[in-house]
């Protein structure tokens, strides 16, 4: 992604910090949930979801790729490990904190092929 202006980048900072609020306060609060009403594996989208919007957010700030798996992974066996701990009515779970990760990997994954791509765009456009 492109590394936005200074004042632009201190937006898109302050934005993936208020996602990344909002994220850990849906991870780790309780919510009501029907059971009847939910699509089988809608968990593990919504995880995956996300977690990519996180990284979408962390891209916009400028973060590297790599910076955004490391952070991303790091978040989501974090956020899993509470899950755990915490006396609510939410669990840890494996599988969520892999959801999580593939949603973060496809951002970086494609922040990385259009990082290595835009030194041919330039060189091309010259």
């Amino acid at each position: 992604m492109t590394t936005p202006f200074p004042t632009q980048r201190r937006l898109a900072f302050y934005a993936a910090l208020a996602a990344t609020s909002i994220a850990t306060a849906l991870l780790l609060f309780p919510l009501p949930v029907d059971p009847g009403r939910t699509v089988r594996g809608g968990d593990k989208w919504a995880h995956a979801l996300l977690f990519a919007g996180l990284a979408a957010c962390w891209a916009w700030a400028g973060w590297s790729p790599r910076r955004i798996m490391v952070a991303g992974v790091l978040f989501a066996g974090a956020t899993e490990c509470l899950q755990q701990v915490l006396r609510t009515r939410r669990h840890g779970d494996v599988l969520d904190a892999l959801a999580d990760i593939a949603g973060v990997s496809v951002v970086a994954l494609a922040c990385a092929w259009r990082r290595r791509r835009r030194p041919a765009e330039e060189s091309t456009a010259r």
